[in-house]
């Protein structure tokens, strides 16, 4: 199995785990301007 390369200028999909707003960063965003609730990076699995 090959792991997927990784570049650190790539875009990531975040979602607001209360309010589901997104937005795309190459950072984790911190906290939802809307809700001010964390975000999660959509590509992780939730556990």
């Amino acid at each position: 199995m090959m792991d997927a390369e990784y570049d650190p200028k790539t875009e990531s999909t975040y979602e607001c785990l209360d309010c589901g707003n997104t937005v795309l960063s190459t950072t984790h965003p911190g906290e939802c301007p809307v809700c001010g609730a964390t975000f999660r990076n959509r590509s992780m699995p939730l556990e």
